[in-house]
């Protein structure tokens, strides 16, 4: 995986710099195109002031006009699903047993277990995870956030885990008996400047605790870097396959497309230009309060990048 330095520059003066020197060299002006792609640089690398937004540019012309723009791994699915009502199980057992069914390779949850009225049920939901990965041999990853608090005395910081008790309790019992689940940091970092999400930033902050789409690559056994980059972006939201979890339940015709995938799991809708809904965020290809990604979308980025090396 390239350094965050060099991604960085890459993928902002790759398409525009070089499509520029071609046009201006194929047309025997090559000191105009040599000044023309040092300008660029300038402009792109940040130091003329447009700074992380040239990225944004770079991303949305390379998706419009490139032929041969990156696409997702083919191994990834997306199924966007209305968190139930805290406590109840139930509709997460009935996506899980479909999966199942389906023989996918992993499903990975992007939710906040976070209320005590989780622990209700528990050892069913338990029980349907056991019986996933005995059966099916499943792998199966959670989403885990991080929240900063100070210490009683105020006197520094520390982090700690949103999830709740019970459901850490029970994945790690999981792990002790069956194996094939882990726990993967959901929290994504937005900029500083306009909250947008262009880097997957590795905070040794957190502890041992991998990000979610690394932590699910790794699950998988599959050789990724641990380095913080650049997101590459594929397209604007829902560029990734998707669908809703209905469709999941009800369309026996699906079957093929999530045989053997990496399935991520959480609240959607793809797209959408309601600003209110919870695990929204802005990306290259977002413009003005549109084209908001969810953040499972996101996780599935990363873990698509990874798995890529890209």
């Amino acid at each position: 995986m390239l350094p965050a330095s060099v991604a960085n520059a890459k993928l902002r003066f790759d398409f525009l710099g070089m499509k520029t020197f071609s046009f201006l060299c194929t047309r025997g002006r090559k000191p105009f195109g040599a000044c023309a792609v040092a300008l660029l640089g300038l402009i792109f690398l940040g130091p003329l002031g447009l700074g992380d937004r040239s990225m944004d540019y770079s991303f949305k012309l390379r998706h419009r006009f490139s032929k041969n723009a990156a696409k997702p791994s083919e191994e990834i699915a997306l199924v966007f699903m209305p968190p139930s009502e805290t406590g109840d199980w139930q509709p997460y057992i009935q996506v899980l047993q479909r999966l199942q069914d389906w023989r996918c390779r992993a499903v990975v949850w992007d939710f906040d277990f976070t209320n005590e009225a989780w622990n209700t049920r528990l050892p069913e939901f338990e029980g349907s995870l056991s019986n996933a990965i005995t059966t099916a041999g499943l792998h199966l990853a959670f989403a885990a956030r991080v929240e900063e608090f100070r210490t009683p005395t105020n006197t520094f910081f520390q982090y700690r885990s949103r999830m709740h008790s019970g459901i850490s309790n029970m994945i790690s019992h999981l792990n002790a008996t069956v194996g094939n689940v882990g726990i993967g940091l959901a929290n994504l970092n937005r900029e500083h400047s306009d909250g947008t999400i262009r880097r997957h930033v590795i905070d040794k902050d957190f502890g041992t605790i991998l990000p979610l789409a690394i932590a699910t690559a790794r699950l998988l056994e599959k050789k990724v870097g641990e380095d913080s980059h650049w997101i590459n972006y594929y397209g604007p939201p829902g560029t990734i396959p998707w669908y809703e979890s209905p469709e999941v339940l009800n369309q026996d015709d699906l079957r093929s497309i999530f045989t053997n995938r990496v399935v991520f799991i959480g609240a959607g809708p793809a797209i959408t230009t309601n600003q209110h809904l919870p695990d929204r965020h802005k990306t290259p290809f977002t413009t003005g309060s549109s084209n908001t990604s969810s953040g499972v979308e996101i996780h599935a980025t990363l873990y698509s990048n990874a798995v890529l090396d890209e």
